[in-house]
């Protein structure tokens, strides 16, 4: 579970000494997936997970929102961190292969873990002053796979009314197609799932495809308009299979919604499961008129995360005067959610307004999109086809973009 929402930091750590032997380091941890949940009762919640290359270069990802790149001395003390190695056994370990004392092994890794403490407490104020990382763009770095993948699992929609929607002659895969993908995206080192659509709570065995991420390791969220959420038995499964993040799209603004909105926050609470959810509302001419008496009643709810767009580049003004209303009512503003975004969020408008130029269109290798018949694309907004995932191989895929 989350113990902050903070927007993706994309970061290369420029640790620390050089091996005694590059073949010793690099065959020194085995490359894959590796995963670590902090227990149930933990005053901050959280979640890392470590994803090593082969040539023993790392990705740490903290409550999958904050991604250290690692050159492979870094990812050694990561992965021993989230092992759990006592600290005399890294020692050890760590003076056999590298120029480095024993001492400095030891207080280096308690320095890594202070950084990492850091950033789950959520000090993003403090985190370039005290981490002194350098930042890069998450498209300037060599993946093997996205962090995140968007599965959009339906076609199907439902008004507010809670009426269907339906999409006619498209196909939607089963519940063990989902599965099935949903192992290789964690066997090819993807840890952070989003469940969209349509509607993903219109699918009957959500739950069983959260709880399968549950099993894996991965962090499971899910974009919705709410709606069913209302209903305390359904939002209750939802919680005890393992969801943790929910992104609300709030499109109307209607009793339904905030008795869901209310109902989410309760139950997340009192079944002490820690939950981030956020909202996202795209202002458009017909609710811009509203917006800072919706974010008000926002804000008295509890909801702490938010993330805004617009539908109009001309309305660009109204939302930097809802951001900077949202940012003295506190709330923590969140701009790289799977949400359809296009260039009309607030970090790119900024960008433009700084003179700076913002490249429309380019495929990101952050996050990729899967439709609801299995098959892959850059974004929800790209036609291009990269292949299908129940049936392709990964290396296909990704070689594709």
């Amino acid at each position: 579970m989350f113990a902050t929402a903070q927007g993706m930091i994309v970061i290369m750590d420029s640790f620390f000494n050089k091996p005694k032997s590059q073949s010793e380091s690099a065959e020194s941890m085995p490359a894959g997936m590796h995963h670590f949940r902090s227990a149930h009762d933990d005053p901050v919640p959280y979640r890392l997970h470590l994803r090593l290359e082969k040539d023993g270069h790392g990705l740490l990802i903290i409550n999958a929102s904050t991604i250290l790149h690692l050159n492979p001395t870094a990812a050694e003390y990561a992965y021993h961190l989230i092992h759990q190695t006592p600290d005399d056994q890294i020692a050890e370990q760590i003076t056999q292969r590298y120029r480095v004392s024993k001492q400095q092994s030891i207080d280096d890794m308690q320095n890594m873990r202070q950084r990492i403490n850091e950033i789950i407490l959520g000090n993003a104020s403090g985190v370039d002053a005290f981490l002194n990382f350098e930042h890069q763009a998450p498209d300037s770095i060599a993946l093997s796979a996205p962090y995140r993948l968007d599965c959009a699992v339906t076609y199907h929609k439902q008004d507010k009314n809670r009426k269907p929607l339906p999409e006619a002659g498209k196909v939607e895969l089963g519940t063990d197609d989902w599965k099935l993908m949903l192992d290789k995206a964690w066997q090819v080192g993807i840890p952070h799932i989003i469940f969209t659509g349509g509607e993903p709570t219109l699918r009957d065995d959500l739950p069983i495809l959260i709880r399968q991420c549950e099993r894996n390791g991965q962090v499971a969220g899910m974009v919705t308009d709410g709606i069913k959420l209302g209903s305390t038995r359904y939002l209750n499964k939802l919680l005890q299979t393992g969801l943790d993040q929910v992104f609300i799209l709030m499109r109307t603004d209607d009793s339904q919604l905030w008795d869901a909105i209310t109902s989410l926050l309760y139950w997340s609470e009192v079944l002490n499961h820690e939950i981030m959810v956020a909202v996202h509302i795209t202002l458009s001419k017909y609710n811009v008129s509203q917006i800072q008496t919706l974010l008000n009643r926002l804000a008295e709810t509890g909801i702490h995360n938010l993330s805004l767009s617009v539908d109009d580049r001309t309305l660009a003004d109204d939302l930097f005067s809802a951001r900077y209303h949202a940012d003295d009512l506190q709330f923590n503003l969140v701009w790289n959610l799977p949400v359809p975004y296009a260039q009309l969020n607030p970090i790119a408008l900024e960008l433009e307004a700084a003179g700076e130029v913002v490249e429309r269109n380019a495929p990101s290798r952050a996050s990729l999109y899967i439709r609801p018949d299995g098959t892959v694309h850059p974004d929800k907004d790209s036609k291009h086809i990269l292949g299908n995932l129940l049936r392709d191989p990964w290396h296909a895929i990704w070689s594709s973009i």
